[in-house]
């Protein structure tokens, strides 16, 4: 799954226990939350090409890192 700072970083929904909520086997973001609606589709793009699993989304970090950071 992603990692704390992610969740918070890219507004991601969580539950009650902190876990990152899943609607189709997909992560889902929270409007208005973390990264904009743009980069976050953007990244969505990206890991359906690399054909990823939620749990895969960690490895956006990296080719994503500059446009996260701005």
């Amino acid at each position: 799954m992603a990692t704390a700072l992610q969740v918070i970083s890219w507004g991601l929904e969580i539950n009650d226990y902190g876990n990152v909520l899943l609607k189709d086997g997909s992560l889902v973001k929270a409007p208005g939350q973390g990264v904009t609606e743009e980069l976050w589709t953007e990244i969505v793009v990206y890991g359906t090409d690399k054909k990823w699993q939620a749990g895969d989304y960690k490895s956006a970090n990296l080719p994503f890192n500059n446009k996260l950071l701005s």
